[in-house]
């Protein structure tokens, strides 16, 4: 079940045995929780989220997802089919081998993607330029958002946030200067490792690998999956 921020703050003092506030204000307490939320974000790469952008005929640019930690996926439906483009990713500099000296040439739906300028000014560039209207599906790991009231749920994976209060101990103990800040942090260094291997990808079954992208099923190019391994 998900935690709000006034229960986690009451489990981070019951830990710090400090029931009330006194050397420990709860602006600090809530300060620290959000913090640690955000650290397994940025580091565990663990709050997976997908939007979803209308693109118009003729324009190249759209505006990307503001709390990005990490890209995933993109892919590219064009309005009025029943089809979905997987986008291949290429880095900014990547791209003019790709689109040599003509950024602009239209097609029926883009190929590749990439963006430029940090979150939350990020924007996203398609090639090539989409000749008619669409949908841009994005898939991205976000950046945990901040709890703003008590009754806000802490923003971390079902199961973790017991994490992000293990964060906000080691950073009272280490303002108290209590030397056993550096346990607390090291027993944090270690669930987040557990964490990582955990969500990943949120699976044990066994990996595939693929070598390209087949336009359409494997049915249809006369061979099962052992003709294309």
């Amino acid at each position: 079940m998900p935690i709000t921020l006034a229960a986690a703050r009451e489990d981070l003092r019951a830990v710090l045995n400090e029931s009330s506030p006194s050397f420990y204000a709860d602006s600090d307490l809530n300060n620290w929780l959000n913090e640690g939320a955000r650290d397994l974000s940025r580091k565990a790469k663990c709050l997976q989220s997908k939007k979803s952008i209308t693109t118009y005929p003729g324009q190249q640019n759209y505006a990307a997802p503001t709390d990005v930690v990490m890209w995933h996926r993109a892919e590219y439906l064009p309005q009025g089919s029943i089809n979905t483009y997987p986008l291949e990713y290429r880095l900014y500099d990547e791209m003019d081998s790709v689109w040599g000296v003509n950024q602009q040439i239209q097609q029926y739906y883009p190929a590749t993607w990439t963006t430029w300028a940090e979150p939350p000014n990020t924007y996203v560039v398609l090639f090539p330029v989409p000749s008619s209207g669409g949908t841009l599906n994005i898939y991205y790991y976000r950046m945990a958002n901040a709890a703003t009231s008590d009754t806000a749920n802490l923003d971390t994976p079902e199961g973790w946030w017991d994490l992000a209060v293990r964060y906000a101990t080691w950073k009272a103990l280490f303002k108290s200067l209590d030397p056993r800040w550096k346990e607390m942090r090291q027993l944090y260094v270690e669930m987040m490792n557990d964490m990582m291997a955990a969500t990943a990808t949120y699976s044990d079954m066994v990996g595939q690998m693929t070598y390209g992208r087949p336009s359409g099923p494997l049915w249809q190019f006369g061979g099962g999956l052992g003709e294309w391994a």
